[in-house]
């Protein structure tokens, strides 16, 4: 492998050939946050939960992420992940959708005639559209 300013480098690679993994599994394991069961160093989560870093920390439920408003998970904006939105991304430049439940966005305002949202951008922004 070469690197710029660095010259060759070398990577040593030995492969895991076998693991020491005849013991017992570890039910509700601390490893797995007491959230599921340790499989040689794997976390097998219990149901409701699930794995943002290799052990069970987040729930997996939509409570949360719900909109007591209109009922809608992060408002058919995005998606529940760890018990909070993650807001879809929009497909065009400069708009974004974004808020606790992904309610809001920079794009859907009034337009002008000529399309421009709010009537351009000296004449204000759209703000949770």
């Amino acid at each position: 492998v070469r690197f710029v300013g660095f010259g060759d480098v070398v990577i040593k690679v030995e492969p895991i050939c076998e693991c020491d993994c005849d013991k017992q599994p570890i039910v509700q394991s601390e490893w797995c946050d007491f959230h599921g069961t340790d499989f040689c160093g794997i976390c097998n989560c219990n149901e409701t939960y699930r794995s943002s870093n290799g052990r069970c920390d987040c729930r997996d439920t939509i409570e949360t992420c719900t909109n007591p408003n209109n009922g809608l998970v992060c408002d058919n904006r995005g998606s529940c992940v760890c018990e909070k939105c993650e807001c879809d991304t929009p497909s065009f430049e400069n708009q974004r959708i974004y808020g606790e439940f992904c309610q809001c966005d920079n794009f859907n305002c009034p337009k002008d005639e000529a399309g421009r949202v709010c009537g351009g951008s000296l004449r204000g922004e759209c703000d949770c559209g």
